[in-house]
């Protein structure tokens, strides 16, 4: 657990903290004046940690993309403007946004907004609904609506977060602090609409059936093949629509999903492991199957946090 407040009147330093701690960024001050800038960063452990921004001035903040963290904006004063991709919310403490990684952002917040912000390694809500499920699911976590009104969980949220940040220094709350991350995870997984929705509120129990793991053998052994429902339902004796059924009851995904993601899985290992002289990204992914390099860039970024160039690269 680390705890750490700033304050300053420079731009230039208020810029330079909150990259320590997030993702870099474009700070630019939108009226004349300088930021009466305070910030608190709490981590609770190496994958969630908690915020408390305010800038005091109206500013403009660009990040070309965050990679790894969720981040759940609440504001409890104020109004700040996001643009995600072509969509644009308006945050007040009447409401507050989910953005998952992977996406470019741009706020303008107003001279008095503050700001709560949880972030959330996906990493670690991938590793909770694992272990929740007992298996692992292969569609990215994506939620419904970047926006949500703040009644109910969105209030909980605040009062939450705001009571760890205010209660961090007492001796006697430090030991429960890091259980509050499932708090945390739960709420976001179990109260907002979201990817893995469906199969979480399921009723669970029940043994997978055999020609489920058969079929998941099957696409590991034959990853760099041609592979349809129809050609894995034959390999396991079963008709496409109970194998279409059964993936969805028992791993949250269609068969082409998993299809998919066994061999992103694979192209990621590749990457690690090859020259990045020798070694190409086109190359990689038509080893796998992956004929669109386009659709191959995005669904790996989507799974991965990086780009397959940025995987590669890391092996210099």
């Amino acid at each position: 657990m680390d705890s750490s407040s700033f304050a300053s009147k420079s731009a230039t330093e208020a810029q330079a903290v909150v990259s320590r701690f997030f993702e870099s960024h474009v700070l630019s001050v939108e009226a004349q004046g300088k930021v009466d800038f305070h910030f608190t960063h709490l981590s609770l452990n190496d994958t969630t940690s908690l915020s408390r921004l305010r800038y005091g001035v109206p500013v403009a903040i660009h990040t070309e993309h965050f990679d790894s963290a969720l981040m759940v904006q609440m504001p409890l004063a104020g109004s700040n403007l996001l643009q995600v991709s072509e969509e644009k919310l308006r945050l007040t403490p009447e409401n507050y946004s989910i953005l998952v990684p992977g996406c470019a952002l741009r706020q303008f917040r107003e001279a008095d907004c503050e700001m709560l912000i949880l972030r959330i390694q996906a990493k670690r809500i991938r590793d909770y609904v694992t272990s929740y499920l007992g298996f692992t699911p292969h569609t990215p976590l994506t939620f419904s609506q970047s926006l949500q009104d703040a009644p109910g969980p969105g209030n909980r949220l605040r009062r939450l977060s705001s009571l760890i940040l205010e209660e961090v220094g007492e001796p006697v709350f430090r030991p429960i602090l890091l259980h509050y991350e499932q708090l945390f995870i739960a709420t976001l997984l179990f109260e907002h609409p979201n990817t893995y929705s469906e199969i979480m509120s399921a009723p669970r129990g029940g043994a997978v059936p055999r020609y489920v793991r058969r079929a998941e053998e099957y696409i590991r052994a034959n990853a760099g093949s041609d592979i349809t429902t129809e050609s894995l339902a034959r390999e396991v004796n079963a008709t496409a629509r109970t194998l279409q059924l059964a993936f969805n009851k028992f791993r949250g995904c269609t068969p082409m999903q998993m299809v998919k993601a066994i061999r992103l899985e694979f192209a990621n290992k590749d990457l690690l492991s090859l020259d990045p002289e020798s070694a190409s990204v086109t190359d990689t992914a038509l080893k796998w199957g992956f004929g669109h390099l386009g659709a191959f860039a995005q669904d790996y970024r989507a799974r991965f946090g990086e780009t397959p160039s940025t995987t590669l690269r890391r092996k210099a």
